[in-house]
């Protein structure tokens, strides 16, 4: 059944499985852009008078490049919407115990991909690809950081939050 609520929920996971391979697959398009612009083909084929074929691989490669901020929206829209439902979530203080104690695990996955993506891009043919997506290269370098640093700030959100709606609904905010 289509339901707004759960599309909105899987979209998320949807996108954290998505961001890797999206950008896995942005450095090898680049690659074979450049590759085969390295071969001369649009010039050879081009009229002689006209330089089309070097901008018609700019426009391509300018196009391609505008991945990296999409890469970057799609995170940054995925820890909003966090953020945003974590205001709403009423947890108690003990689950966010068991949360805290969880952030290990989370930063040993970050760790995890940002492994996988260093090695992506440790291989030699695709490090000059690499360069033309900077922000989310970085993010992949530091995305235990960042990620571990989200995740704190959004658990201590759902706790604060929980504990000032249990006040206002005057059931206390003890641990009972």
């Amino acid at each position: 059944m289509f339901t707004v609520t759960n599309d909105i929920k899987s979209l998320g996971i949807i996108t954290v499985y998505l961001i890797v391979p999206l950008f896995m697959i942005s450095v090898i398009t680049m690659y074979f852009i450049n590759f085969i612009s390295g071969l001369g083909l649009f010039t050879m084929l081009g009229p002689a008078t006209g330089n089309w074929g070097p901008e018609y691989v700019a426009t391509i490669t300018s196009l391609v490049a505008q991945l990296d901020r999409v890469i970057f929206l799609i995170f940054a829209v995925l820890v909003g919407k966090l953020t945003i439902q974590s205001f709403r979530t009423n947890i108690h203080p003990i689950y966010g115990l068991v949360g805290l104690f969880s952030l290990p695990a989370l930063l040993v996955m970050a760790a995890f991909g940002s492994n996988v993506v260093g090695t992506f891009t440790s291989i030699e043919i695709f490090q000059s690809s690499v360069n033309e997506f900077p922000i989310t290269y970085t993010f992949f370098e530091n995305s235990p950081t960042i990620v571990g640093w989200i995740a704190v700030f959004i658990l201590f959100v759902m706790i604060g939050s929980g504990i000032i709606q249990r006040r206002r609904s005057g059931s206390g905010g003890g641990l009972a």
